[in-house]
């Protein structure tokens, strides 16, 4: 899956173009971060060794989304 990602990147991009793919980039950041912030949010945690216990989604209450 990692393989489709992949972007050629071209030595030879026009400041216009690069602009583009950035602003592109940044659009696909935030609408995953609207959608998956929680589940990130704990994978992150989780990876950075974090002492908070993960809470599925579903089990979080009010507080637990808040921080």
């Amino acid at each position: 899956m990692l393989a489709a990602l992949c972007i050629l990147m071209c030595a030879h991009w026009t400041p216009e173009l690069a602009l583009a793919v950035v602003e592109l980039l940044d659009d696909r950041v935030a609408r995953i971060w609207a959608n998956q912030a929680l589940a990130v949010s704990d994978v992150l945690r989780a990876k950075r060794g974090s002492s908070r216990e993960l809470l599925p989604a579903v089990n979080r209450t009010a507080d637990d989304r808040l921080r």
